[in-house]
């Protein structure tokens, strides 16, 4: 039960919607194309547990993207966002190196087939909130792990 104040500063009872289905997206990667960005040892591994316990604990149907390329990611957060409801209880969880722009203030997703020397491959933050604006759940819970480069 979440207690919430009013404007008038009284306190009120404010239950959260009740949940039709729960589906978590699940992305970890470990191998990178570009041999300048450093593998990773332990995002599968990671991903493959958080997923038995989303499932086990939770009740969380859970999809799991290995080592997905940039069009692997979108694809499947585009399909997450085809595949739910307004009544759905949806987390998205990504696992993988990451790059913060000091001079801008942008973070990125590095997928498995970004480039070090470039950010053409790489997905923005921006990008993510606009893909995740896609999916119409009234739930969503975006989680980021990751390695940083930068």
């Amino acid at each position: 039960m979440l207690r919430a104040k009013t404007p008038q500063g009284m306190p009120q009872i404010a239950y959260l919607p009740e949940v039709q289905r729960k589906q978590a997206l699940l992305i970890g990667v470990n191998q990178y194309q570009d041999q300048d960005i450093p593998a990773l040892e332990s995002t599968h591994r990671d991903v493959k547990a958080m997923a038995a316990t989303l499932s086990e604990r939770l009740g969380y149907a859970a999809d799991i993207v290995l080592d997905g390329k940039r069009s692997d990611i979108v694809n499947a957060i585009l399909e997450l966002a085809q595949q739910v409801t307004p009544a759905d209880s949806v987390m998205v969880y990504f696992a993988g190196h990451g790059f913060l722009d000091e001079d801008t203030g942008k973070g990125y997703w590095v997928p498995a087939d970004g480039r070090a020397d470039t950010p053409e491959k790489w997905i923005s933050n921006d990008d993510i909130a606009r893909l995740l604006a896609l999916i119409p759940a009234k739930q969503i819970r975006p989680i980021r792990v990751a390695g940083r480069r930068g």
